[in-house]
């Protein structure tokens, strides 16, 4: 009797061990898994993060294509693009704070304005956004 008390205790310990190792895996399969997702998520951040720069960097050479084009000098040029770089650093600003769900027009331009001249009075602002051609300017920019 003793023999076959041995042989039960040493297939309930098999079972014990093998519980515990279906366990480990099924944890290991789970960390497996999550790994596989947290690489995924970073391969689609990267792409995205890959796609927002060259758009940056499209829009800087334009700025600087289009100051350089129009100036009647060297300084003048290197000052436009100064300010178009700020203006541009300015509404990126606010897409950040608006979540990238966008910003509206109007804003977009007094913070273009405001960066080009910053000693710009609220008023000369009011009426810069107020012409006709930006009345409807609450709705959403999303550039």
């Amino acid at each position: 009797m003793n023999a076959l008390s041995e042989a039960d205790q040493r297939m309930r310990e098999v079972d014990n061990e093998n519980d515990v190792l279906r366990d480990l895996l099924l944890k290991a399969g789970v960390q497996a898994n999550a790994h596989v997702a947290a690489a995924k998520l970073q391969t689609v951040l990267i792409e995205e993060l890959h796609h927002r720069v060259k758009n940056m960097l499209a829009i800087a050479s334009a700025i600087a294509a289009q100051s350089l084009r129009d100036a009647s000098s060297i300084d003048a040029a290197a000052k436009t693009i100064a300010e178009r770089m700020s203006a541009l650093g300015v509404s990126h600003d606010l897409l950040i704070q608006e979540s990238w769900t966008g910003a509206g027009c109007r804003t977009l331009i007094e913070n273009a304005i405001k960066a080009v001249r910053p000693k710009a009075s609220s008023n000369s602002l009011l009426r810069a956004t107020t012409s006709p051609c930006l009345r409807d300017l609450q709705s959403p920019c999303l550039w």
